[in-house]
């Protein structure tokens, strides 16, 4: 048989104690398995390392306490991408002074007027509003001012919040104005709905309540229309009350409802008002005679408000009612109280028509 090399002589002999083996000067055996062992020894720091590297990146995706979620949210809150309304509210940055409109009533003459609008109401279905001045001399009224849901009236407040803007150079007038007239003269829902989105869905709440509008809020759309969506900021209905309407329309008349250019404009716009069939209907024709006015109705709200200027006075007279499913038939009753109303300040006091 052939005589084995030495290593192979190692490898068939007996093994040696490990202590041996691992002892450096032990000749090739010994020097073999010290390298052998520095290897282990060094793949064995290699897989700590790496298992240590493993261990602290678990640490990082541990789940962070409730109070360090609730700080890195409050000082870095996650902004999700503005919506179309929210973009369109960028404008509403301007603050404007709250002006304070309360006022004493000053009856004056119109004493037996009020008493006799007083009666017609508790004969009237529903329940019933009214403001009444006299532009001349500044005698006023009013009847149960409380806020009442204000259909379409809204859009008075909305036009006036529209001329805010462009006086302001927010929106440009010769773009919108089209819109405008179409929302304030034909009682268009979408043109409303496209200029509260416009202007920012907050923005004539606000402009109301610089100009002491203080009962008048907006919080949605108009329906029907097919653009009403995102628009709501408030479980709670828009609102108004009678004295709200007629000191815009009063704003309007002395040219102070934004500047007199833009109350100008207004006025016009007021004048070619579609829907004539309430306040206008009961006043006589004249060339002379300038009716303004602007309607609002729904099942359950019919209103009207307007501004009557004949050649013996110019005056203010709002009415708002409501009946639940019935307020539509409440047409006559305007016509009515417009024809009395008209009769007292055009001389012939007391004089009512009987329909």
């Amino acid at each position: 048989m052939k005589e084995l090399p030495d290593w192979e002589e190692y490898e068939s002999a007996e093994p040696r104690d490990d202590q041996e083996d691992l002892m450096p000067g032990g000749g090739k055996n010994s020097l073999t398995a010290f390298y052998i062992v520095v290897a282990v020894f060094v793949l064995a720091m290699i897989l700590m390392v790496i298992f240590m590297g493993v261990d602290k990146s678990e640490d990082k995706t541990e789940p962070e306490s409730s109070t360090e979620v609730s700080a890195k949210t409050e000082s870095t809150p996650e902004q999700p991408p503005p919506s179309s309304s929210q973009q369109d509210s960028s404008q509403e940055d301007q603050s404007y002074p709250v002006k304070d409109r309360s006022e004493p009533e000053q009856l004056g003459k119109l004493g037996d007027l009020k008493d006799a609008i007083e009666a017609k109401f508790e004969n009237y279905p529903g329940e019933w509003s009214a403001y009444v001045k006299d532009l001349r001399t500044g005698d006023w009224f009013s009847i149960n001012d409380k806020p009442f849901y204000p259909a379409s009236v809204i859009k008075l407040f909305a036009m006036g919040a529209c001329y805010q803007q462009i006086q302001e150079g927010k929106i440009d007038e010769q773009t919108y104005y089209p819109t405008i007239v179409s929302m304030a003269a034909y009682s268009n829902n979408s043109s409303f709905n496209k200029m509260v989105r416009t202007m920012g869905t907050t923005y004539i709440n606000r402009w109301c309540s610089s100009m002491g509008y203080s009962k008048t809020f907006q919080y949605h759309g108009l329906e029907p229309s097919d653009n009403a969506d995102g628009l709501t900021t408030s479980d709670k209905p828009n609102a108004t009350c009678a004295s709200d309407v007629g000191h815009m329309l009063e704003d309007i008349y002395r040219g102070t409802c934004v500047s007199k250019e833009a109350s100008e404009k207004m006025y016009e716009i007021l004048k070619q008002q579609y829907y004539t069939e309430k306040i206008p209907h009961g006043i006589p024709y004249s060339p002379s005679t300038v009716i303004a006015n602007k309607t609002g109705d729904t099942t359950n709200q019919s209103h009207d408000a307007a501004i009557v200027s004949t050649p013996n006075s110019d005056y203010i007279l709002v009415i708002l009612s409501e009946e639940e499913n019935r307020a539509s038939k409440h047409g006559m009753y305007f016509i009515e109280l417009s024809s009395l109303t008209y009769s007292y300040f055009s001389g012939a006091q007391g004089t009512v028509p009987v329909y």
